[in-house]
């Protein structure tokens, strides 16, 4: 639509809405432990060989968007507000502020998808199954990136080499250009 200011949503917007649904369902479940201490760092999973319980994602997914948001105060105290305070409506909070509301959903669904890939295998899987994953995502992502950076510096080569030429014809024209005017 034209004039339309809504960003599309993307697949980091679409992962955020698809684990913070699963986080307020965790949250708002009555059969899950309390939890009051975590550290940043490693998943909550102390033992390694445990499947994550509820807790563990709460504190998982809290921990990802406290990272993802740690240079932006507002949109963290935003996220805060509405997600774990729950003293803002979403609703009202998507409706008055749509920017910073996707710029939260762009950045938190950007950690989420890199530290919980998967809500349905995040409780399936071992703290050391999700390392052994991880690690496979992580060298799989950092091989396209690579391959991505390679194609790209292969062009920018080819472009550079093209403006070197053009610079040289173009000087050459200005020199003879000169020549004649001298002449």
């Amino acid at each position: 639509m034209p004039g339309h200011s809504i960003a599309l949503p993307t697949i980091f917007t679409r992962h955020f809405e698809t684990v913070i649904e699963a986080y307020l369902l965790c949250v708002r479940s009555e059969d899950r432990i309390r939890i009051s201490r975590y550290e940043d760092g490693a998943p909550c999973v102390k033992q390694a060989a445990a499947l994550p319980t509820k807790s563990d994602f709460i504190a998982d997914v809290e921990l990802a968007c406290v990272r993802a948001l740690a240079g932006h105060p507002r949109l963290l105290a935003l996220w805060r507000g509405v997600f774990v305070e729950e003293r803002f409506s979403e609703t009202k909070v998507r409706a008055r502020l749509p920017a910073e509301f996707h710029e939260i959903a762009q950045r938190c669904g950007k950690e989420l998808w890199r530290r919980i890939p998967s809500v349905s295998n995040y409780f399936l899987l071992t703290t050391d199954q999700q390392r052994v994953r991880r690690a496979a995502r992580t060298t799989a992502l950092k091989q396209l990136d690579s391959d991505h950076k390679e194609a790209n510096s292969v062009e920018a080569q080819r472009r550079n080499a093209r403006r070197r030429e053009r610079y040289a014809e173009r000087k050459v024209e200005r020199e003879n250009l000169q020549k004649e005017k001298a002449a």
